[in-house]
C-alpha cells in the first residue's frame, strides 16, 4: 500500500469526517437531538484522522495476520488516545472523554473495553473500510487531489485555530468562576441581560463548547464548570420555549 504524500493528507481527511458522522449520529441518537460532535467547529474529528492513518501504517508488516493486526492497532490506538487526552487535559483543563466510571481504566484516559473495541475497529478498518476507501483514493486524479488537500488544509488550519481560541477562552472563563464563586441564581440572571450582554465572547464559545462535547468535564474547575452546564441547560430550556 503505497500512496503520494498528497494521497496519505487526503486519507486523513476523509477518516477524519467519516469519524466525525460516526460520531455525531452515535451521540445524537443517545441524547435526542443534532450534536456537532468533536472539539472543531467543522465536520471532522483528526484523532479519528490520526487513529486511522497510525493504524493504516502501523500494520503495514502484518496485514495478512489477523490476530498480529488486532494487537498492533489496538496498542496504537490506545496510545494514540491516552497520549491525546493528557495534552489536552494539560492544555485546556478539560477531558474531552472521561472513562473514570469504567471499570480498568487508567486515570480515566483509557479503559480496557474501549482498549479492545481499538482492536476490532483496526480489523473493520483494515479490512472492511479501507479497501473502498482505497478505491476512491486511487480514482481521483493526481492533478485533483492536491489542490483538494491544499484547500482542505487551509480549512483545517483555520478552523483548529479558532477552535484552539475558543477552548483556551474556556479556560479563562473557568479560572475566573472559579475565583469569583458566582451563585446558581447569579448566573440565571446572566440570561436575563439581554442579548447584548449574553453574547460575549467567552460565554457564547464556551456554550459552543459544551454543545458540541456533552460528556466533557474539567477536574480542574469542577464546580466552575458544573455552573456552566446548567447555565446551557436554562439556556436551552429556554430557546425550547421561545
Amino acid at each position: 500500500m503505497f500512496y503520494t504524500q498528497s494521497q496519505w493528507l487526503l486519507l486523513f481527511f476523509l477518516y477524519c469526517v467519516a469519524g466525525w458522522v460516526w460520531e455525531s449520529l452515535y451521540v445524537s441518537i443517545r441524547k435526542r437531538s443534532w450534536v456537532n460532535r468533536g472539539f472543531l467547529h467543522g465536520p471532522w474529528l483528526p484523532i479519528y484522522g490520526t487513529g486511522a492513518i497510525l493504524i493504516l501504517f502501523t500494520t503495514l508488516p502484518c496485514q495478512e495476520n489477523l490476530p498480529l493486526t488486532f494487537l498492533v492497532g489496538m496498542v496504537t490506538a490506545t496510545i494514540l488516545e491516552g497520549a491525546t487526552g493528557m495534552v489536552m487535559e494539560r492544555v485546556f483543563h478539560m477531558r474531552w472523554w472521561d472513562y473514570s466510571d469504567k471499570p480498568l481504566n487508567w486515570k480515566g484516559y483509557i479503559c480496557l473495553s474501549v482498549t479492545v473495541a481499538w482492536g476490532f475497529f483496526s480489523l473493520l478498518l483494515v479490512y472492511v473500510l479501507h479497501p473502498p476507501m482505497e478505491r476512491l483514493l486511487l480514482w481521483i486524479p493526481q492533478w485533483l487531489v492536491e489542490p483538494a488537500v491544499l484547500l482542505l488544509t487551509i480549512l483545517f488550519v483555520v478552523d483548529a485555530t479558532k477552535s484552539i481560541q475558543d477552548a483556551l477562552g474556556l479556560k479563562s472563563l473557568m479560572i475566573r468562576l472559579s475565583e469569583h464563586r458566582p451563585s446558581p441564581e447569579r448566573l440565571q440572571t446572566l440570561l436575563s441581560y439581554g442579548k447584548s450582554h449574553w453574547r460575549t465572547r467567552s460565554l457564547h464559545r464556551a456554550m459552543s463548547i459544551l454543545q458540541r462535547n456533552p460528556s466533557a468535564m474539567s477536574h480542574h474547575h469542577r464546580e466552575a464548570f458544573v455552573s456552566l452546564k446548567n447555565l446551557k441547560k436554562i439556556k436551552d430550556y429556554k430557546n425550547r420555549r421561545v
